[in-house]
Formats: C-alpha cells, sequence, structure tokens
C-alpha cells in the first residue's frame, strides 16, 4: 500500500454544526494500468454547498483542476495522478474528500485487466549445446516490462539472475518483448539430461509470468522403418530405410550381427573396392535411403583373397540377403548400423523373410507295421505311404537322415536315383525313401520303405498307384516291437526360384523336420486263454499259440505262486514245433506240473508263458473233478494228512483199486455230514481213524 487507511470515515467539518453530510456513489474505485483513464464517482450534496479540496488520508493535498476535478456533482480524480501513486496490481490510495461540511473517504485500487503472456511457457535446451533460450514476452500493458528474473527451484528466495550476463530482454516496439536466457547460465543450472528449472519473470506492472527449461538430450541419428521384410525366393530386390541423419553426417561402419559368434562386416563400394563382387552390400541414395542389396552374388571359395585398406585379408563375405535370409533356418537377419556422431550412435535394422511358408509332414510319428511283410507269402513287400508332405514354398526333399544313435551325426538315408551325399560325394544307391506325387492322397507323399536296406526288384518293381514293389534283403533295423524306435529328419531342397545368387555355404534352406519310426507288432496269442485240470482223470493241458511275424519261441513259463516258479521244458511242458505267422504251435502243460500244483477242486495254476519278443501271454488252469477225503475234511484233518491221504488215493488206489475209490466217494458224503455236526465223534474219528491212517500210509510211502 502506497498510503495509510486510517480514516475510514465520513467526518462532519465542524463539531459544533449539525449538518447531513454530502455521500458519494461508488465509495471505492479501481484504475486500469493497462487503460489508464481518470477514476470518477458521484455525490449528493445533502447540507453541503462545495468541495474544498481533496487530500490523502495521510493529509498530502492533491493539486485541484490537475489532480482532481469537480463537474456538478461529478468528482474525477485524474490519471495523470494516479499513475504516480498506483504502480503495480492491487495498490490503492485512500482519499479524503473535503466538504464545506464533512469530510468523506474515497478509495481507489490498481488493477491489471490484460495480463502478460510468455511464449513459450515451457522450453527445451539441449544438454550441452550452444544455443540459448528464446522467448516472446507480450506485455499486454503499456510501459509493462520485465523487472527482475529469479529461479524459485534453487532454494527460499530463489537465485537471481543478472542482466546481460545470464539474460537480456529486447523490446520489439509493438507491446512484445524478446527475452534470451543465455547458455553460459544454463549451462551452470542444467547440469544433466533432464534437470529443470523455473523462471519467475517479474512484471512492472500486471502479474509475474514463469518459463520452465528442462534439459534434453541432443537429436541421435536414426532409421526409419527400424524392421523390413525381405520376399525370398522370389527375387524382389533390395530393401531400403530413411536415413534420419540428425547430429551425423555419414555411416562409418555396418556389421551383420545375427550370429553370437561373430559379426560379419557389409561393404560399400563408396567406402572400399572389392574385386569380384558384382555389387556392394549396401548403398545410400541421394544421401536420404539406405539400401541393403537383396541379390548379390558372390564366390563362396574361402581362400579368396579381397585387398583391403591396409593390405590383403581374407574376409567372411556377405552374400545378400537371398542369401542370407530363407524360409525357415534364417528367418531374419538383425544388422548394426554405426553413425560419426559424437555418440557414435549405434542403430538396429531387422530384416524378417516374408512370402515363404515352411515345409511339413502329417504325421510325424509313424507306426512301422513289422507285420505288414513278414507273412506275405509272395515274398513281396508293399511300400506304404508313411506321410503326407506339405511342400509349402520349398521344392522338395533334399536327403533324409536317421539321427537315432546321434542327434548331432546320424546316417544319412539315401533316395531312388543317383543320390549324393551333402558333401558332394557319390554314394551307392540304397532305395530307402521315395517322395512320390499322390494325388488321391492330397500330393506329395514320403514313402518310407519296409527296412533300411532294400533293394529294387528290376523284374517286378513297377508303381502301383501310390506304392511300390520290391523285395527284402536282410539287415533290418527295425526288426521287432522291442526295437528302439527310430528318429529321422527329413531336410529340405531350397526355394525354386533361387534365381539371383549362388549360396552355396548354404545347405540347409528351411528347419529339418523331425518324424520317429515305432515299430509295432501283433505279437504271439495264444486260444484258448483259460482251461480246466480234472484231477480224477488228469491229463495234460493245451493251448494253441498263433504267432506274431516277429515272435520266433517261446522263452519261459513262470507260475509266480508256485515253490519252483520256473516250468522246466520236456517235463512240465512241451511245444509240438517252433511256428511262425502261418503256422500255429500247440503248448501242453503236463499232468505232471499240474497234479503238483493242483490239489483240490478250485485250485488254480496261473502260467505267463514268456516269448523271445512281443511281450507275454498268460494262461490260467482251474482244477475240477470230485472232491476227495470227506471224512477226513468233516473231522478237521490238518493239510500235511489230507496231502498224504491224497496222494495215496492218485498214486495206490486210484491204478490198482478204482472201484475202491468210487465206492468211497458214494458213501463218504452222508457219513461226513454226520461227523460234521457232532463235536464227541469228529474227535473220535480224528484221533482213532484219520490220524493212525494217516500214520501208516506215510510210514508205508517211505
Amino acid at each position: 500500500m502506497l498510503v495509510s487507511l486510517a480514516a475510514l470515515t465520513t467526518t462532519p467539518v465542524s463539531a459544533a454544526t449539525e449538518c447531513v453530510c454530502p455521500t458519494l456513489s461508488p465509495a471505492s474505485g479501481t484504475y486500469d494500468y493497462c487503460n489508464p483513464c481518470g477514476v470518477a464517482t458521484t455525490f449528493i450534496w445533502n447540507d453541503a454547498k462545495n468541495v474544498t479540496s481533496v487530500r490523502t488520508c495521510n493529509g498530502t493535498a492533491l493539486t485541484p483542476n490537475s489532480d482532481w476535478f469537480v463537474f456538478g456533482c461529478l468528482l474525477v480524480i485524474s490519471p495523470t495522478y494516479l499513475s504516480t501513486v498506483l504502480l503495480d496490481d492491487g495498490d490503492c490510495v485512500c482519499l479524503d474528500v473535503v466538504f464545506d461540511v464533512c469530510v468523506v473517504n474515497f478509495i481507489i485500487t490498481g488493477v491489471c485487466k490484460g495480463s502478460a503472456t510468455i511464449d513459450p511457457s515451457k522450453a527445451n535446451w539441449v544438454f550441452g549445446s550452444a544455443d540459448n533460450v528464446l522467448a516472446v514476452i507480450t506485455t499486454n500493458c503499456p510501459g509493462n516490462t520485465v523487472v527482475s528474473i529469479n529461479d524459485t527451484e534453487t532454494g527460499i528466495g530463489g537465485d537471481w539472475l543478472t542482466s546481460p550476463t545470464n539474460y537480456v530482454v529486447a523490446d520489439n516496439g509493438d507491446g512484445s518483448l524478446n527475452l534470451t536466457v543465455n547458455k553460459s547460465w544454463l549451462a551452470t543450472e542444467l547440469y544433466c539430461v533432464g534437470a529443470t528449472t523455473k523462471l519467475t519473470i517479474n512484471m512492472t506492472r500486471c502479474n509475474d509470468i514463469f518459463l520452465t527449461i528442462t534439459a534434453v538430450a541432443a537429436p541421435v541419428p536414426s532409421i526409419s522403418p527400424s524392421t523390413l521384410s525381405y520376399c525370398v525366393g522370389g527375387c524382389c530386390g533390395n530393401v531400403c530405410a530413411t536415413i534420419d541423419w540428425a547430429g551425423a553426417t555419414a555411416i562409418t561402419s555396418v556389421y551383420d550381427i545375427t550370429s553370437p559368434q561373430a559379426a560379419v562386416p557389409l561393404y560399400t563400394n563408396i567406402e572400399y573396392a572389392l574385386p569380384g563382387f558384382n555389387q556392394s552390400d549396401y548403398w545410400i541414395r541421394d544421401n536420404t535411403t539406405l539400401i541393403l542389396n537383396g541379390c548379390k552374388s558372390w564366390s563362396s571359395n574361402a581362400s579368396q583373397v579381397y585387398l583391403l585398406t591396409g593390405g590383403a585379408v581374407n574376409r567372411t563375405l556377405w552374400g545378400g540377403l537371398v542369401c542370407e535370409l530363407d524360409g525357415g533356418v534364417r528367418l531374419a537377419r538383425i544388422i548394426k548400423i554405426v553413425f560419426n556422431d559424437s555418440c557414435k550412435t549405434e542403430v538396429i535394422l531387422t530384416v524378417n523373410a516374408a512370402c515363404t511358408t515352411p515345409p511339413s509332414i502329417t504325421p510325424t510319428e509313424i507306426a512301422f507295421d513289422l507285420d505288414a511283410w513278414k507273412c506275405d507269402v509272395s515274398g513281396l513287400v508293399t511300400a506304404k505311404v508313411g506321410a503326407v508332405i506339405s511342400l509349402g514354398t520349398s521344392s522338395g526333399i533334399n536327403y533324409v537322415e536317421d539321427v537315432t544313435l546321434s542327434e548331432c551325426c546320424g546316417t544319412p538315408l539315401y533316395p531312388t536315383g543317383n543320390p549324393k551325399h551333402p558333401n558332394g560325394a557319390n554314394l551307392t544307391p540304397l532305395y530307402q525313401w521315395m517322395q512320390v506325387y499322390a494325388p488321391a492322397y492330397g500330393g506329395w507323399l514320403l514313402v518310407l520303405l519296409r527296412d533300411t536296406y532294400i533293394v529294387v526288384d528290376d523284374a517286378t518293381a513297377a508303381y502301383i498307384g501310390s506304392t511300390l514293389n520290391v523285395t527284402m534283403v536282410a539287415g533290418a533295423n527295425l526288426t521287432s516291437c522291442s526295437s528302439q524306435p527310430h528318429t529321422i529328419m527329413i531336410h529340405w531342397l531350397p526355394l525354386n526360384e533361387d534365381c539371383c545368387a549362388s549360396c552355396f555355404n548354404y545347405v540347409e534352406r528351411y528347419l529339418p523336420t523331425k518324424v520317429t519310426l515305432k515299430p509295432v507288432s501283433l505279437g504271439a496269442s495264444i486260444c484258448p486263454v483259460k482251461a480246466d485240470f480234472n484231477i480224477d482223470s488228469p491229463a495234460g493241458v493245451k493251448t494253441e499259440i498263433t504267432w506274431g511275424n516277429w515272435v520266433t519261441n517261446l522263452t519261459e513259463i513262470r507260475e509266480s505262486k508256485c515253490s519252483i516258479p520256473v516250468l522246466a521244458d520236456g517235463i512240465d511242458y512241451t511245444l509240438d514245433h517252433v511256428g511262425n505267422c502261418t503256422n500255429p504251435s500247440v503248448l501242453t502243460i503236463t499232468d505232471t506240473y499240474l497234479k503238483k500244483v493242483l490239489k483240490e477242486v478250485g485250485d488254480q495254476a496261473v502260467l505267463t508263458v514268456y516269448f523271445d519278443t512281443c511281450g507275454t501271454a498268460t494262461f490260467t488252469i482251474t482244477a475240477t473233478g470230485t472232491p476227495m477225503c470227506f471224512i477226513a475234511t468233516a473231522a478237521g484233518a490238518d493239510a500235511p494228512q489230507l496231502d498224504i491221504l491224497r496222494a495215496f488215493r492218485d498214486d495206490v488206489l486210484r491204478p490198482n483199486a478204482p472201484w475202491l475209490v468210487s465206492l468211497y466217494y458214494e458213501v463218504s458224503p452222508s457219513i461226513a455230514n454226520v461227523i460234521a455236526d457232532n463235536e464227541a465223534l469228529k474227535w473220535l474219528v480224528k484221533n482213532f481213524i484219520v490220524d493212525p491212517a494217516a500214520c501208516i500210509v506215510g510210514l508205508w510211502a517211505k
């Protein structure tokens, strides 16, 4: 405030004179700095006759007809006076209007209706650069200018900038000011990328304004787009990207960094003269476009020497995109581009393979049916379809490799015709697989022949639909259903349109497809699987073995519940002959063995028949016949006594007195029923009949 607001009441001129004071309307006013006009108020005279003077509330008199005017009922305070006492937004002055009867207060406040603005209000300064920061201030008020600037982010009270060392203000004469913040001050205040300062700009009139400055990184070179697509196999030419040089003027080097082992440099004929090259790896057109060569031809001779700066050196060469990309193995190339800006900026450009469809095989697990040829009475084998090939953009199968023994170095399987190993050596034709066109199966087929070593019978070989008749010779790999499954890898031929270059160092153009060959066979079977053994009329029990293609003999027969589990060949069982897939055999379990293990009606022997391959078979034999020893059982004879009496029945009575055995079975059941219901009788029979009889028979048997 410029003046005191002490006496803000209407006061009569003379306390002794009681009169009605005049009133002001309004009793206060505003002075617009940006539109400096006089401030007026009207009054009602009441008992007053005239205005004698106008003074500040502190007693300083204003000059009549200069600082103030009265026009009838209108009092006007001149702008000339107000501009000297109201200097900034919010300043006010308190005036005493002295009438001939009273004193009335009139308060005037300074306001800004046109605030200053700055553009931009937020600016960036490239960290470490030699550039100043510029902004334009629109004052929106005559006489409004910059009084001072301070950095409000440097602590309490801020850090005051000095002019012209830290900043410069220039008046454009059109109500605007150019503000320049010097780079020397910015370098001391903005100490890293991301640092910010907020400047408060104090204006002579009206409001303060603010300018925020942030340190940013210098622009770096770039490539757009960062990912490109190259149409493999279609000779579609080169690929290109736009260069934004920013702080650079040239590209210093280009590398293919796809391989983690080593980066391969790319060359341009602008940098080096490379004899033997038809074209460079890359070049720059019109200083705006980077072009990667799609169809560069080159020699695969590793001993070829190229003269580069610094002398003769052996160089790993880059074969152009036609050689560096394919449909499966090399699906993308990662190119690193180094610029010559101060930061040696490195930009990554990715080139993806396009216009390709990888080949495939369905199914990838094939059942190798062992039974299909072993029982072929004609002696010929029908080579059946193994899987359906989807070639995609491949032109066919290159070779087939058996990788069962080692995933890294398998045994190649060779096709019909005059095959060559990938290393170029001629090989003896071994006809193990074929690629056959069969429309009925939907196109190309991978035909897997039945053996690793199969030769064509010239007299009978002929294509019949999608099959070929061949003759078997010895040496099969998959000879039984217990053989280890074989894993083969299908290696594919490249695209048909590799027309731009000869890429001798790359054999694989697609990822190989893995196929598993699993041998299957029905194995041997027995019929019946269950049989009865009549203990009253013991005889050997027979079953028929139907042999599988890869089963030639049984190895043993076991009964797990028996004290001697393995049956003896020729004693416990006999086999009439060794069978084959067209001639079943008869297996006989002898009565000698069965009488040892089947003692009573209902007893069972569960035999497991083991074959030389392809699994096992189970033969269950159940004891039938008339139960014996009714009386001994009813009397509570123990197991050893029963065994002695049964042996006497089977070994003595049956062969010599069968009529006595029959008589016993007729009368003993009724006697046994009487004994079983009478404990006293049961005790007498056991102790005086069964026990002595078992003892006598046992002594006799010895």
